[in-house]
Order: C-alpha cells, then sequence, then structure tokens
C-alpha cells in the first residue's frame, strides 16, 4: 500500500509539474492497474494448475476477476488518496490554488514565475521528505 501510494505522488508529481494539472483519473489508473497485473498472474498460474473441467476452469476465472477488481479499486483508491493529499499539501505550501491555470503560456513574465515556482515546489516536496 505504501508502494501504491509513493509511486502515484511521484507520477502526479511529474504531471503537474509538466504542467497537466488534470491528475485525477490518472493518479488512480496509474496504481489501479495492478489489478490487471494479478488478473494477469492468474491465468498464468491457471496453467500450471490440474483444473480440466469447464466448471472448474469458469469459477476460477470469475473468482480471480472479481479478487482482480477489488484490488483494482483498492489500489486506485489509495493511489488516488495519496495523491489528493500530496496536491493539497503541495499547493498550500506554495500558496498557489491547484484550480489556477495560466492565461497565456506566450507571456514571458508567466513563464519566469512557472520556473520560479517550480524550483520552490522542488525545495518544498525535499522539505517534507526530509522532516
Amino acid at each position: 500500500m505504501v508502494t501504491c501510494a509513493l509511486v502515484s505522488i511521484l507520477f502526479t508529481h511529474m504531471q503537474i509539474e509538466s504542467g497537466n494539472r488534470q491528475w485525477w483519473w490518472r493518479s488512480f489508473f496509474n496504481t489501479g492497474s495492478t489489478g490487471i497485473y494479478v488478473f494477469l498472474y492468474s491465468i498464468v498460474h491457471y496453467q500450471s494448475l490440474e483444473a480440466t473441467t469447464t466448471t472448474s476452469r469458469n469459477i476460477y476465472h470469475g473468482y480471480m476477476g472479481f479478487v482482480s477488481f477489488c484490488v483494482f479499486l483498492m489500489t486506485g483508491s489509495i493511489g488516488f488518496l495519496s495523491s489528493l493529499w500530496f496536491t493539497n499539501l503541495l499547493f498550500t505550501h506554495l500558496g498557489h490554488s491547484p484550480d489556477v491555470e495560466a492565461e497565456d503560456t506566450d507571456d514571458t513574465l508567466e513563464l519566469i514565475e512557472t520556473e520560479a515556482s517550480s524550483q520552490r515546489s522542488v525545495n518544498t516536496i525535499r522539505r517534507l521528505l526530509v522532516s
């Protein structure tokens, strides 16, 4: 669970740094993809079992599909909530609102401010991780 949270925070930070502020669903699917891995591994594992009837195959894949979906929802929720906490913490310490979009990206002054806030966010993240 901690790994899911940290991976989601890392990907969300990289996405925000690149200027894309639509991190909501991506943070859910980045960590939720663990459920897809579990289901694919269950298919590979089924090859080593000695179940030969259609009923046993259907029951196995049905239960593993349900378990994989539950893992998808659990890890996706962990990733989303940790990214939500991180962005709230980040924008609170930077003094910005996460909903503010730049009006004109060609303006030199805005580019300078973006670079300055990027450096402040990196320094803030370093301080938060050290403490």
